[in-house]
């Protein structure tokens, strides 16, 4: 578990391999990174020290385009 995260990865639904998915929001993460939101994957949102009460994003290095 990353201890900077204000959640446990058992509290967020995680994309699946193999799945298509639709970006719906993009910003740029905590470790400078582009990280995404997923139109299929709504979590809830959590209370970041630094940017305040957000939903968690996903690295858009871990997909790829369809």
């Amino acid at each position: 578990e990353d201890a900077e995260l204000p959640f446990r990865m058992k509290e967020v639904i995680l994309p699946k391999k193999g799945m298509v998915y639709t970006i719906r929001d993009s910003e740029n993460g905590h470790t400078g990174g582009l990280g995404i939101r997923l139109k299929e994957i709504i979590n809830k949102k959590f209370i970041f020290n630094k940017s305040g009460t957000k939903e968690p994003i996903f690295s858009i290095e871990r997909f790829e385009l369809a």
